[in-house]
């Protein structure tokens, strides 16, 4: 259920996304691929860890809830002006 929830989908680019796949945040050491989830997922390094952690879902399905959430509002009211 968690691998294929719509909040576990990560918007990174393509070259970024394939290096990412099949693994927990916690996995990742490289340098510059965390950065770009950083940058593009706007997760910071420090909550890789608790996220990893199938026990924090819920956390995690809320953080990323409200960012999707909040990018659809703000697009909805860019477009409507």
């Amino acid at each position: 259920m968690f691998q294929n929830n719509f909040v576990n989908i990560a918007i990174l680019p393509k070259k970024d996304n394939i290096q990412k796949t099949d693994k927990k945040l916690s996995q990742i050491d490289d340098n510059w691929l965390i950065h770009q989830i950083e940058i593009y997922e706007e997760i910071d390094k420090s909550k890789f860890q608790e996220f990893s952690d199938l026990t924090n879902f819920d956390s995690f399905f809320e953080y990323r809830k409200n960012k999707l959430l909040n990018f659809i509002e703000d697009r909805k009211k860019f477009l409507l002006n």
